[in-house]
């Protein structure tokens, strides 16, 4: 793995962007679903395909899960955590719903979530509420908050001492909003609530760490920002908690302390895992804080410009410090899935259509191999759409 001079310039984002093999046909400002793997970690991938094609059961069961538990603890020192609080899963779905389905609940039990929530998991509350008797209290976090007071007394006012958990992006996936995930954590232990956050667009974006956010579960997708092969993600669970979640397939080799009884969905293609340490090794070369501040600055880029048309309806707030290498915007006279049309079609700039009741426009998603020059052909195809 080459590792990178402290340049900041130009010419070092330009090294970064012949890192990555790139569409050729569109703008490629879809990168929410999934982080394209930059060369140098693809070639890793393809070798752990091969030796693990080559080495079959000898390695299976041999070094699986002593490789399992140093990747896991490499995904442990990226998200500030114990490695005996971590596990690796296949993604920020799985993880979550492991909490959600292995928590042990009671009738009239309250979960607090949002309309920005994720809808795998908003969808697994729905199955607990018809099963279980868990009953869900929805709160509309504001698309353009002015505090954080603000984004708190939103989840406050639900609160009830019936509250048992809430659940929380830590990253709105829709808008790219960041939400104030400490303080949330701060005032929901006081009351004795516990915080599962949705952390799928966090981890390898923005700096994370579970010590400093004092939350009690965290799920994350390591093939989104940390740019690891599809397929591969990561669960925390707060050590004191290990005991209260049950595993969704019973493993008896693990005690009820033990994260690893959460761990067992049979067997998985090992090469995934393996490249997780690659991928980490690239994001830690090119430096988090760096791709932090890269990203932010790519996206205030294009929204400080297309927020004066008249026609743009921002969905994303206007503080910097609340977002980061996502944004969504729609327009008047465009329903979300014309205005992606319009994009595609006409200007060859992909990006994904998003219409739900509160939310509704196209998000943006950045990498840091896309360019100012890029962003200047959004900007114009957005001024063209909007002379109406």
């Amino acid at each position: 793995m080459r590792f990178f001079s402290a340049d900041h310039t130009a010419k070092f984002w330009r090294k970064i962007r012949k890192d990555y093999d790139l569409p050729d046909d569109v703008v490629y400002l879809e990168n929410g679903y999934y982080n394209i793997m930059p060369r140098p970690v693809l070639r890793a991938f393809q070798r752990h395909v091969e030796e693990l094609n080559r080495r079959g059961s000898l390695y299976m069961r041999t070094r699986l899960f002593e490789d399992k538990d140093v990747v896991a603890a490499r995904v442990a020192g990226v998200m500030d955590c114990a490695p005996e609080e971590l596990i690796l899963t296949r993604n920020t779905t799985e993880s979550m719903n492991t909490i959600i389905s292995g928590l042990r609940w009671e009738r009239g039990d309250e979960v607090i979530l949002s309309y920005t929530d994720y809808g795998s998991m908003i969808d697994m509350l729905r199955f607990q509420r018809e099963y279980e008797g868990v009953e869900t209290k929805i709160v509309n976090v504001p698309l353009n908050p002015q505090s954080d007071q603000q984004i708190l007394d939103v989840y406050a006012e639900k609160m009830s001492p019936k509250t048992r958990m809430i659940l929380v992006p830590h990253i709105i996936h829709l808008t790219g909003q960041i939400l104030p995930i400490k303080k949330l954590c701060a005032l929901a232990r006081e009351r004795g609530i516990q915080v599962l956050v949705d952390g799928a667009h966090a981890v390898g974006q923005i700096g994370v760490s579970m010590r400093d956010l004092d939350c009690d579960f965290y799920g994350t997708s390591l093939h989104k920002w940390i740019s690891a092969p599809l397929g591969c993600g990561a669960l925390f669970v707060r050590e004191a908690l290990i005991p209260e979640v049950l595993p969704t397939y019973a493993d008896y080799n693990f005690g009820e302390d033990d994260i690893k009884k959460l761990n067992h969905t049979g067997t998985h293609p090992a090469a995934t895992d393996l490249t997780i340490p690659d991928a980490i090794d690239y994001y830690t070369a090119m430096g988090p804080q760096r791709k932090e501040d890269r990203l932010r600055e790519l996206t205030t880029y294009w929204t400080s410009r297309v927020r004066a048309f008249d026609q743009v309806l921002m969905n994303t707030p206007e503080d910097s410090r609340r977002y980061c290498g996502i944004a969504n915007f729609g327009m008047r006279h465009l329903s979300p899935k014309e205005l992606h049309t319009a994009l595609l079609e006409r200007f060859n700039i992909w990006t994904v259509a998003i219409d739900t009741p509160t939310v509704k426009g196209v998000r943006v998603t950045l990498n840091v191999f896309n360019t100012f020059g890029e962003l200047d052909q959004l900007v114009a195809a957005v001024r063209q759409l909007n002379r109406v």
